[in-house]
């Protein structure tokens, strides 16, 4: 029966086989692009975004030598598959645990890197696609060019520095965000505060304070406490470099004044490591008092009580900063001798995350 069929119509037949043999390979191969090949895909996205949450942890953690290595490894093994926005936020995570790898050595290649990875995120998405993200990347570009402005070409990277700030205020107007506007002030400021602390020039220390003032101003403390907060703080340090001039008694008393009320501000119960932040500055301002000269022979006896006052506040302050993991290097004055002189990187140093947690910022 079969012979006769292919012997009278072969063609048809041939036709027919081929037709049902081709509908099947369809079948399969739709079924692999439709059904197949969204599913690995999906099942590849939930596993990034698996290993970039466990990246993210150990920067949390403070791991960032091994952060590193796992968004470096997430990034060159996903090719090809990460979004857009996780590749951005891979490059600008890359670029943080480069910032934080720059106090541990090799400060400069880490700098730089960082600067690349920063660029890199921005490339991969511009502000035009997400303000809120590049301006958040603009804000570590800048962090990282104030740091890098402390090894090499203080000038021209604090002039980048201000650049990276000056869009981040762009970015975040008053009427519409006053904390964003606020902190990206203070960034301004502290550009200021480095280029004083590079050339001693007054004109950049008062641009410096004005410039605090005004943020201070934009985030009002009871409805903004924590920008507020970290805008004393680093009021204060401007105070404390001002002290290694002519009125050092009297611009330390200024500085640990606005330390005192930013951790006031930053209460302990909302804003727990920030407080603690704020109470190392205080131990290390009172350290410092504990340090000055009477202002004359007959003004020994009252100083005297002065500097113990100071030591004790020391004490205490520098007690609450430990209770929170927080220390210092600096040897606090015993009664009757004199303490550190100049001021210590912590009171006045520029780190810029100094009441920051340590984690990522997305």
């Amino acid at each position: 029966m079969i012979g006769r069929i292919l012997g009278r119509n072969p063609g048809a037949v041939v036709a027919v086989i081929l037709t049902v043999f081709g509908t099947g390979l369809w079948t399969i191969h739709d079924y692999i692009v439709n059904v197949v090949h969204p599913r690995q895909e999906a099942l590849l996205q939930t596993q990034i975004q698996s290993h970039i949450a466990s990246a993210e942890q150990l920067f949390t953690l403070k791991h960032f030598d091994i952060a590193l290595q796992e968004f470096t490894y997430i990034l060159n093994t996903n090719r090809g598959h990460l979004a857009a926005g996780d590749q951005s936020r891979v490059h600008d995570a890359i670029g943080q645990c480069h910032l934080r790898l720059s106090s541990e050595g090799k400060a400069e290649d880490h700098l730089r890197s960082a600067l690349a990875s920063f660029d890199a995120a921005l490339a991969a998405t511009p502000l035009e696609v997400d303000a809120v993200f590049s301006t958040k990347v603009r804000s570590h570009q800048g962090d990282a060019y104030r740091e890098l402005a402390r090894l090499v070409d203080a000038d021209a990277n604090l002039a980048k520095a201000e650049a990276a700030y000056q869009q981040v205020m762009s970015a975040r107007p008053r009427a519409a965000d006053p904390a964003g506007h606020a902190d990206a002030q203070r960034m301004l400021a502290n550009v200021y505060r480095d280029r004083y602390q590079h050339s001693r020039d007054d004109q950049h220390i008062q641009a410096a304070l004005d410039r605090y003032a005004q943020a201070l101003a934009t985030a009002a403390n009871d409805r903004f406490p924590e920008t507020h907060g970290s805008i004393l703080i680093d009021m204060g340090k401007a105070y404390v470099l001002l002290s290694e001039g002519r009125y050092r008694a009297r611009h330390l008393e200024q500085a640990v004044a606005l330390f005192e009320t930013a951790s006031d501000v930053l209460g302990v119960d909302r804003f727990p490591h920030a407080h603690a932040a704020a109470q190392l500055q205080v131990a290390e301002t009172y350290s410092l008092l504990a340090g000055t000269e009477p202002k004359s022979r007959t003004d020994r006896a009252a100083h005297q009580q002065k500097v113990i006052s100071y030591q004790n506040k020391a004490q205490m302050a520098y007690r609450v900063a430990r209770s929170f993991g927080l220390s210092s290097d600096r040897v606090i004055a015993t009664n009757g001798s004199s303490g550190g002189g100049g001021a210590s990187a912590a009171s006045a140093g520029a780190d810029p995350n100094t009441v920051e947690t340590d984690k990522i910022e997305k």
